[in-house]
């Protein structure tokens, strides 16, 4: 019997959006390029009111006063 060993290379990094909403076309750009799997993301400024959707990804997200945090996460990762 013959088997065969796949190993796939889990791409993780960190971005400090300094206010995601004014970075999302730099993030996507960046997650695309660079085909980041997950993507942990600091000082993100959401509020109660922010709805970010990025193609492909989920993004998981706190508030905080100091900024917040978030950890976005392709989505074929989630089987």
């Amino acid at each position: 019997m013959h088997s065969t060993l796949v190993i796939k290379t889990l791409r993780i990094a960190k971005w400090n959006a300094n206010g995601v909403l004014n970075h999302t076309s730099e993030i996507i750009q960046f997650l695309q390029v660079t085909n980041i799997d997950i993507l942990l993301e600091a000082e993100t400024q959401f509020t109660d009111r922010t709805v970010v959707k990025i193609l492909n990804y989920s993004i998981y997200h706190c508030n905080h006063p100091d900024g917040g945090a978030a950890i976005i996460i392709r989505t074929t990762l989630q089987q």
